[in-house]
C-alpha cells in the first residue's frame, strides 16, 4: 500500500498565519521608531550645531558727545522799560504787543492842554518882565556911570562946595589967628585994652571952630559921595541880576521840556513785549517794555557736581517744545557765575524734628548764535551744554573692549566659507568715552567691520553665523 505525503498546510490551525504576520509588523514599526529616535538624538547631541551670534556692532563713523542737560527761559539781552517823565492822563496809545518800533517812535501821547496854557501865560509874563528889567537896567547903569565919572574927575558938587567952604574958613582962621597973636602981644605991652584982646581971642576961637566944622563938612561930603556911588553901583548890579534872572525862564523851559515829554517815545529799537498804558488812565509805572528779539540768551542752573565741567565758549544745543524733534538752535556759553545760589530745604523726620539741607546751584548764561522766529521770549528751552565731543570716529560699547597683557583689543568677525565667520582679535587704541560707548582706533579699524559685543562668550577662532542682530549698527551719535 502506497502512503501519500500529508499536506501540512492543511494541518495548520485556522488563523495561525494572520497572527504571526501581525507580530512581525509590530516589530518593523518599532524598529522604524527606534531608528528615528536614534537619528534625532544623533543630530541633536552628536552632530555639532551652528553657533549663531546676534549681539554685534557694525562699525561706521560717528561721534561721542558728553553734555550736561538743563532748562531755562529765553530772555532778551536788552530789555528796556519805558516810563513817563511827566504826570498826566494818557490821551492816546499808538502801539500794541508784537509791534516793531525804532528809537524815537511815539508810543503814546499824554494830555497836554493844561500844560500848553501854562506855557503861554508864563511866556507872556516873561516877555513883560524882560522889557521892564531892560529899561530899569539902562536907567541904573546911567546913574552909576555918571556918579562914577563925577567921582573920578572931582566933579561932585557937594564935595566941591565943601572944599570951597573949607578954604574960606581956613583964610578966615589964619586972619583971626594973626590978629589974635598980634593983639595978644600988644596987650602984654599994654598997648591995647583987655576988651580988644578978648574980642580978638573970641574971633580966633570962632574962626577955628568954623574951620573944624568945614573940615568935617568936607569929610561928610566925600563920604556922602562915596555912599551915593556905592548905592548907584549896587542898584546897577541889582538891575543886572534881575535882568539876568532866569528862574522864570528855567521854569518855562522845564514846562516846555515836559510838553515834549508828553509824547512818550521809544528810547531803543526793538519789539514791544509789554503794554501797560491805557487811554484815560494816569501815566504811572512801566508803560511799555521793549526787547531786542535778535539778541536773546538763556540762563540755566548748573549743579555743583557739574560746575567744573562748564566753561565759557562751549557749544550748546537748544530746543523748545515748539520745534520739531530734530530741530535745534546753536548757542554758546558766555559766562558762568563764580558763586552759587544756596537753597535751604527743610524736612520733618519721624521724631518730629526738622532737618535741613543746602543745595548749591550755579548759573550759566547761554547766548543764542542765530535765533530765528522759532525762539520766542519767555519760552522754556531745553539746553544741552557740550562739555566734550569727538567727531568722525568709530565707537563701540564698553563691553566690546578686551583687556589683555599686550593691551586692549576687540573681537571681530572675519568672513569665512559661505555665510560663516571666524572670530579674530584686533588690537585697538581707546579714546573718548561716553556713558555707554568708547572711541576706538587702529590700523584694522574701518567701516562695516563687525565687532562682537560680548567677547567673553566667543573665543578667538570660533566659527559663527550671523543671526538677527540685537544691535547691528555702530556709529550712531552717542551722548553722555
Amino acid at each position: 500500500m502506497k502512503l501519500t505525503k500529508p499536506d501540512l498546510s492543511k494541518l495548520k490551525p485556522k488563523n495561525i498565519h494572520i497572527k504571526k504576520f501581525k507580530i512581525k509588523k509590530k516589530f518593523i514599526v518599532l524598529g522604524v521608531i527606534v531608528l528615528i529616535i536614534i537619528g534625532f538624538v544623533a543630530k541633536t547631541f552628536l552632530i555639532p550645531k551652528d553657533i549663531i551670534i546676534s549681539n554685534y556692532t557694525t562699525l561706521a563713523k560717528s561721534q561721542i558727545v558728553n553734555s550736561i542737560d538743563a532748562t531755562g527761559n529765553v530772555e532778551s539781552e536788552k530789555v528796556t522799560n519805558i516810563y513817563s517823565k511827566v504826570e498826566g492822563n494818557i490821551k492816546q496809545v499808538n502801539v500794541k504787543v508784537g509791534d516793531t518800533v525804532k528809537a524815537g517812535d511815539v508810543l503814546a501821547v499824554i494830555d497836554s492842554e493844561k500844560l500848553e496854557r501854562q506855557i503861554k501865560e508864563e511866556t507872556e509874563s516873561i516877555q513883560q518882565d524882560d522889557q521892564s528889567s531892560s529899561l530899569d537896567l539902562q536907567s541904573k547903569k546911567r546913574v552909576y556911570e555918571n556918579t562914577l565919572y563925577k567921582e573920578q574927575n572931582d566933579m561932585n558938587s557937594e564935595v566941591n562946595t565943601a572944599k570951597s567952604t573949607l578954604n574960606e574958613k581956613k583964610v578966615a582962621l589964619e586972619e583971626a589967628q594973626s590978629n589974635y597973636e598980634y593983639n595978644k602981644e600988644l596987650f602984654n605991652y599994654g598997648e591995647v585994652s583987655e576988651q580988644v584982646f578978648k574980642k580978638s581971642e573970641t574971633d580966633f576961637n570962632a574962626a577955628k571952630m568954623a574951620y573944624d566944622e568945614a573940615v568935617i563938612g568936607l569929610e561928610n561930603a566925600k563920604t556922602d559921595a562915596k555912599d551915593k556911588l556905592q548905592t548907584a553901583k549896587e542898584d546897577y548890579e541889582s538891575a543886572q541880576i534881575k535882568a539876568n534872572d532866569n528862574t522864570k525862564k528855567s521854569a518855562l523851559k522845564d514846562k516846555q521840556e515836559d510838553l515834549k515829554n508828553c509824547q512818550i517815545r521809544a528810547t531803543v529799537s526793538g519789539t514791544i513785549t509789554g503794554v501797560n498804558a491805557k487811554e484815560g488812565e494816569a501815566a504811572q509805572g512801566t508803560l511799555f517794555v521793549i526787547e531786542n528779539l535778535n539778541d536773546v540768551y538763556i540762563e540755566v542752573p548748573i549743579k555743583e557736581v557739574d560746575i567744573l565741567d562748564v566753561k565759557a565758549g562751549q557749544r550748546v544745543e537748544i530746543r523748545t517744545d515748539a520745534m520739531e524733534d530734530e530741530e535745534l538752535v546753536d548757542g554758546e556759553v558766555v559766562s558762568v557765575t563764580d558763586t552759587a545760589e544756596k537753597e535751604i530745604s527743610t524736612s520733618e523726620s519721624n521724631s518730629s524734628s526738622n532737618s535741613s539741607s543746602t543745595n548749591s546751584t550755579f548759573k550759566a548764561k547761554i547766548k543764542l548764535k542765530n535765533p530765528d522766529n522759532k525762539i520766542k521770549i519767555g519760552m522754556n528751552a531745553r539746553v544741552k551744554i557740550v562739555v566734550e565731543e569727538s567727531n568722525n570716529i568709530y565707537t563701540v560699547p564698553f563691553d566690546c573692549i578686551v583687556d589683555g597683557e599686550k593691551g586692549q583689543s576687540i573681537y571681530v568677525l572675519e568672513p569665512a566659507e559661505k555665510d560663516r565667520y571666524i572670530v579674530r582679535e584686533v588690537p585697538v587704541t581707546t579714546g573718548m568715552e561716553s556713558d555707554v560707548n568708547i572711541e576706538i582706533s587702529g590700523d584694522k579699524i574701518k567701516d562695516n567691520l563687525i565687532v562682537v559685543n560680548d567677547p567673553t562668550s566667543y573665543p578667538v577662532g570660533t566659527e559663527v553665523k550671523l543671526g538677527d542682530p540685537m544691535m547691528n549698527q555702530g556709529g550712531e551719535a552717542v551722548e553722555g
